[in-house]
């Protein structure tokens, strides 16, 4: 198992119970007690755990590591700000690329409220349930598996019907977005699926709220370079907002936009 697999397993684990033992880690992976800390330390480092005597607890893990009901009340008011400020990157009729996540869901909203013509290419269950019914909107939605905690299609079959289509404008969400590491996330099914958008689209832009700047997630995806621009909420500080600015980020929220 690689490490990477290995972090994840331990945090599902700990998504399923309160704690998970240093012992009981070394005996299922079949690694020695000496690397299951390590992997603790890595993983208490990057907040998606707390290191306690003998393991670890799920206290003060982050919002992407939570049941999706508590993702998504997590910054919901700030999602739903940022989602309005998408909404001026995107023009009537245009096709939109968006990948699963509640920060696109609440973007979503807010492009059923103010367009009368898209369409929408998505995997994200929650997004195509919010827009099955809009007049004026297309859906396209890939094949594959369907991931019951993301409500997310994910799997080889999804890669390859979203490498088949091609957007104006793409919608990312990231976990994790820093001047050092980049572009950052979590879910290893969901990252192919971004970068298949990121690929296949005019333009690209990460949607994050506040809390995601500064971070640094399990899975590097790209640079800031990479994309057009980060849409966030107007909770950015200023001073990180005058960072990324100098390093030709361009920062859009509801009070100012930089470029």
């Amino acid at each position: 198992m690689l490490t990477e697999e290995r972090y994840r397993a331990i945090l599902e684990q700990l998504g399923r119970q309160e704690a998970v033992r240093v012992n009981d880690l070394s005996a299922r992976f079949g690694v020695s007690i000496e690397t299951i800390r390590r992997d603790l330390k890595y993983l208490e480092e990057q907040n998606l755990l707390r290191r306690i005597h003998g393991g670890a607890v799920r206290t003060g893990a982050p919002a992407e590591m939570t049941g999706r009901e508590e993702r998504r009340a997590s910054h919901w008011k700030e999602k739903l700000e940022l989602g309005e400020t998408a909404c001026q990157l995107v023009k009537e009729g245009q096709v939109v690329a968006m990948d699963a996540s509640t920060t696109n869901l609440a973007a979503a909203i807010a492009l059923k409220k103010q367009f009368r013509s898209l369409t929408v290419i998505t995997n994200c269950l929650p997004v195509i349930n919010e827009l099955a019914q809009t007049p004026g909107f297309t859906l396209l939605i890939p094949g594959g598996v369907l991931r019951q905690a993301e409500q997310s299609i994910v799997g080889s079959l999804a890669e390859e019907n979203m490498d088949a289509f091609h957007a104006d404008v793409g919608f990312i969400s990231m976990t994790g977005i820093s001047l050092s590491g980049g572009l950052t996330d979590f879910g290893m099914e969901e990252i192919s699926i971004k970068k298949k958008i990121m690929k296949n689209t005019n333009l690209n832009y990460v949607l994050a709220d506040s809390s995601k700047f500064e971070r640094v997630s399990m899975v590097r995806i790209g640079s800031l370079q990479d994309v057009d621009g980060i849409v966030t909420d107007s909770r950015l500080p200023a001073h990180i907002e005058e960072a990324y600015r100098q390093k030709g980020v361009p920062i859009y929220h509801r009070q100012h936009t930089h470029k």
